[in-house]
């Protein structure tokens, strides 16, 4: 039965809703590594915020890769319903982890590509999967031997 009783509820004071709506690698700031990410969400919600505006949606973030170039970027491929794109990493959170070589390399390549008026996702992506491997490297070690990692191991 089809029916046009449709409408949407007022939330709050305003009988209306104001928003956005955003792809995450548009939102480029100067530590992006070229490619907006995650902790990026936090300046568009404040900017969203100042702005009045009490919705921000998406395009899909889930992880498309398989070819590990541009073909990835399609965020409404079916292998994306299975984990977060790692190109949205903030690598920077790990920043004390790295080597000063690992540091300044990261800032020289930064700079390459925020300098870019397009995305390189073959670049950018690189940049990401190389650092979450050192991320990884230094850090592995500590989870592997807490306490909450070896019960989750046993139970395998």
């Amino acid at each position: 039965m089809l029916t046009n009783n449709f409408s949407i509820e007022p939330y709050g004071k305003k009988a209306y809703h104001t928003g956005i709506a955003v792809p995450v690698f548009s939102l480029r700031t100067e530590n992006s590594s070229g490619v907006g990410q995650f902790s990026d969400l936090k300046e568009l919600a404040d900017f969203a915020h100042r702005s009045g505006m009490d919705i921000i949606q998406l395009l899909p973030i889930n992880d498309t890769s398989t070819f590990m170039d541009w073909r990835d970027s399609y965020p409404y491929r079916a292998i994306s319903v299975f984990a977060l794109h790692p190109i949205y990493l903030d690598i920077h959170i790990f920043w004390d982890s790295y080597t000063k070589i690992q540091q300044e390399k990261l800032l020289i390549a930064e700079l390459e590509l925020n300098a870019l008026e397009k995305i390189d996702y073959e670049k950018a992506l690189a940049l990401k999967w190389e650092y979450a491997e050192i991320i990884y490297q230094n850090s592995a070690h500590k989870f592997k031997a807490s306490k909450d990692y070896q019960q989750f191991y046993q139970q395998k």
